[in-house]
């Protein structure tokens, strides 16, 4: 509200109401409900990352990075 003067943003053409209460989710549930990934099934944060990727890079899967 300070920055905008709003709570309303559109980012790629979709309205974000940030005056509404937001659910909180980890990013383990966050890989799984969006791609598909099951952290736990991992034996090393590399092989997490490269299984990741995988699924990124061979998909249409959009990436929002700050």
């Amino acid at each position: 509200m300070k920055v905008f003067g709003t709570t309303k943003l559109t980012f790629e053409g979709h309205e974000i109401d940030f005056s509404e209460e937001w659910g909180i989710v980890s990013f383990k549930g966050l890989l799984q409900q969006d791609i598909g990934l099951d952290v736990d099934s991992y034996g090393s944060s590399q092989e997490l990352l490269t299984a990741i990727q995988a699924k990124i890079f061979s998909s249409n899967t959009k990436i929002y990075t700050l």
